[in-house]
């Protein structure tokens, strides 16, 4: 399975990954933060983190991936979003196949509407 992530978490997880923080780190969430304003000032906002991003990936492609997972995890963990079974939850809310699930109440594109219970 494929996992995609939001633009947010995709920008954080890129500029963490090119950070001088190392994977064997157990950061705090504002060393996190510093070292994603850190890195998006030093390669030019995140388009230059992407272009970083993608040079390691095309050098060292051994070393990117589990490198990624890791900044990918620490973003998702601050922000509060674990996945499970397929199933995004940020701080509470479910988002399956798009539409966010919270409480009982589905809420798509700002409308909310009564989940029907299985």
């Amino acid at each position: 399975m494929i996992a995609t992530a939001d633009p947010f978490t995709a920008v954080h997880a890129a500029a963490l990954f090119l950070s001088d923080l190392s994977t064997a780190d157990h950061p705090a969430s504002v060393e996190i933060a510093a070292a994603i304003q850190r890195s998006l000032r030093t390669h030019g906002g995140s388009n230059g983190c992407a272009a970083g991003v993608a040079a390691v990936y095309g050098d060292y492609p051994e070393l990117a991936v589990p490198r990624m997972r890791w900044a990918r995890a620490l973003v998702e963990r601050r922000h509060g979003v674990e996945h499970c079974h397929g199933v995004e939850r940020r701080h509470g809310v479910e988002r399956r196949h798009g539409v966010e699930h919270c409480h009982g109440v589905e809420h798509c594109q700002g409308q909310e509407t009564l989940a029907l219970a299985a």
